[in-house]
C-alpha cells in the first residue's frame, strides 16, 4: 500500500473496532460471517495441538473459534484498536504488519481472511507469511470475489476512500504460484473466494 492508503485503511478499521464483534454477531452480518468462517475452517483442516496464526485477526472473532483441541493460536493485525478488542477477549494478539513482521516462529496453519483485498503488494505479504509457515503447513486466504456482492463491497469502500481488490480462483492461483505455493482446495461463499495452499515441492 502507499503510505496514505495504509493510513486510511488502518484508521478505518481502528474506527470500526469498538463494538465490532457484537455488531457482527447479529442478523444478516452474523449469517454471512458464519458462512465465511465455516469455509475457512473447512480449508484449514485443523488438527489438535497445532500452532495457528490468524494474520489479520481484527477483533478476534475467528481467532477465538480457532482455539480448542489444545491448539495455540496467535492473532496479528495492523489496526491497534482491533488488537485491543481482541485482547479484551483474552486472546493472544499483537499489532503487526503482515508484510514486514518477524514473529521468529513458524506455524502449522496460517489463516489470512479479509486482508489481501486491501494490499497493494500482495506478493510481499504472501512471501513474508511463507517465512512463518512450516514447510508442510497449510495457508488459507480469502477475499471478496468478482460477483455482485464483491462489487458492492468494493463500491462501499471506494466511497470511504479505500481501494478493494476483488479476487477470483484464478487470481489467487497465479499469486500463489508466483510465491512458491500450490493450490490445494477452494470454496466460494456469497461474498468471498477461499483458497488453501501448501508450499510447492
Amino acid at each position: 500500500m502507499s503510505i496514505s492508503h495504509t493510513k486510511i485503511t488502518q484508521q478505518y478499521w481502528s474506527n470500526q473496532a469498538e463494538g465490532y464483534s457484537s455488531i457482527h454477531n447479529k442478523g444478516l452480518r452474523a449469517w454471512l460471517r458464519k458462512k465465511e468462517i465455516c469455509a475457512n475452517i473447512f480449508l484449514l483442516d485443523l488438527k489438535s495441538s497445532e500452532f495457528v496464526l490468524d494474520a489479520g485477526c481484527g477483533s478476534g472473532i475467528t481467532t477465538k473459534i480457532l482455539l480448542g483441541d489444545d491448539r495455540k493460536v496467535v492473532g496479528v493485525d495492523f489496526a491497534d484498536a482491533m488488537i485491543l478488542e481482541a485482547k479484551k477477549n483474552g486472546l493472544s494478539a499483537y499489532v503487526e504488519d503482515i508484510s514486514v513482521m518477524d514473529l521468529k516462529q513458524r506455524f502449522d496453519k496460517i489463516l489470512s481472511a479479509g486482508v489481501f483485498e486491501y494490499l497493494d503488494e500482495p506478493e510481499k505479504a504472501l512471501l513474508n507469511l511463507k517465512k512463518h509457515l512450516n514447510p508442510s503447513g497449510t495457508i488459507v486466504l480469502s477475499a471478496p470475489r468478482k460477483n455482485f456482492a464483491g462489487y458492492g463491497y468494493k463500491t462501499m469502500h471506494y466511497l470511504k476512500g479505500i481501494n478493494v481488490v476483488l479476487y477470483s480462483k484464478a487470481d489467487f492461483s497465479r499469486l500463489l504460484l508466483r510465491c512458491g505455493f500450490k493450490l490445494i482446495n477452494f470454496k466460494k461463499t456469497l461474498l468471498s473466494i477461499h483458497v488453501s495452499a501448501r508450499q510447492a515441492k
